[in-house]
């Protein structure tokens, strides 16, 4: 096996790209991630990074997903096409709530998605404080992973990392993604949010519901601090997995 100190990881930390006395990280070949991943959207260095998504698909099981599936093959429905159904929803319902925060462009045809959102945004505007988007739709990325922050508010100095969800279901996988991103922000220096937001919009126009989270909260930073360890978990399995493999492959 060529260069056999790739088989042996040391844990790091990194923040603004330096190390750190506190172990969560491991460090990576960046060959060996261009060779054991393809991924062209997200880049860090010159080098491939699979989506925080990825990590948490291939790490996590789901078996929602699986009785949904199941479910709709009894309809002689194609799950692919239902998928990708749903999945372009979600997307037309962000780029309408992007556009109209960005240009103040008020959709032809609001997704009830998107009228949800609506609601949700005069509410907290409607609260007195000074409110400002920092950022939309930001693509990040370090040396393990990559992700697209939905937004990143700023309300009177309070920092809210909020991501939109169209799904009928909120999952604990979703506050994983959100400290993913977090540790995102801290990599390229963009600070760290004071809370997280996890905004559910459901498609069916049902309304909203807010899965909010304070780190000034003890009880709320504890949690989020475990979630923030547990994906850095997934990412060291992913990778070992991905090594595994690719060790497997060339001694079979």
């Amino acid at each position: 096996i060529k260069n056999k100190k790739l088989l042996y990881f040391y844990i790091r930390d990194y923040k603004g790209g330096e190390k750190m006395a506190q172990n969560s990280l491991f460090d990576l070949s960046p060959d060996l991630i261009d060779k054991l991943h393809e991924c062209p959207m997200y880049v860090f260095n010159g080098h491939c990074v699979p989506r925080a998504t990825t990590i948490l698909s291939a790490t996590l099981p789901n078996e929602s997903i699986v009785f949904w599936a199941n479910g709709l093959g009894f309809k002689g429905i194609g799950y692919r096409k239902e998928l990708n159904r749903l999945a372009a929803i979600g997307t037309l319902s962000h780029n309408q709530i992007e556009a109209y925060l960005r240009e103040g462009i008020y959709p032809e045809e609001p997704t009830p998605s998107f009228e949800s959102f609506l609601q949700w945004w005069e509410k907290v505007n409607g609260l007195g404080k000074n409110v400002s988007v920092v950022c939309m739709e930001k693509k990040m990325a370090c040396p393990w992973y990559g992700g697209t922050m939905d937004m990143l508010l700023d309300i009177e100095g309070y920092k809210l990392l909020v991501d939109f969800k169209t799904s009928s279901h909120v999952s604990y996988r979703y506050i994983l993604q959100l400290t993913a991103y977090k540790k995102l922000m801290e990599v390229n220096g963009l600070g760290s949010p004071n809370g997280i937001l996890v905004l559910q919009l459901p498609r069916d126009g049902s309304g909203y519901k807010e899965y909010s989270y304070s780190y000034s909260i003890p009880e709320h930073a504890e949690f989020l601090n475990h979630a923030e360890e547990n994906f850095l978990q997934l990412v060291k399995s992913y990778w070992y997995t991905k090594i595994g493999e690719d060790i497997f492959k060339r001694c079979s």
